[in-house]
């Protein structure tokens, strides 16, 4: 699901939105397993990409999730590094 609307839109035309790199790097992570993806590290060993609970995220993004009636979802939200 793509959000259209808001400050989480994904929007071609706002200047602080890079969504060339953006679909990048979706479209690399298409081409590799779940397992590729959450093996993948940081430069301290951390994992890069990785399941994360909402008291992890922004509270405008907790609203923004509840205002597109996405409750049932929020325990399964995948945090991708860019």
């Amino acid at each position: 699901m793509i959000d259209k609307g808001g400050k989480f839109a994904f929007d071609v035309l706002r200047d602080d939105f890079n969504h060339k790199e953006v679909l990048d790097k979706m479209i690399h992570y298409s081409t590799m397993t779940w397992a590729d993806i959450k093996q993948q590290t940081n430069d301290k060993g951390k994992s890069k990409h990785h399941f994360i609970g909402c008291d992890s995220i922004s509270k405008d993004a907790i609203d923004r999730i509840h205002a597109k009636k996405l409750d049932e979802f929020s325990d399964m939200i995948f945090s991708f590094a860019f």
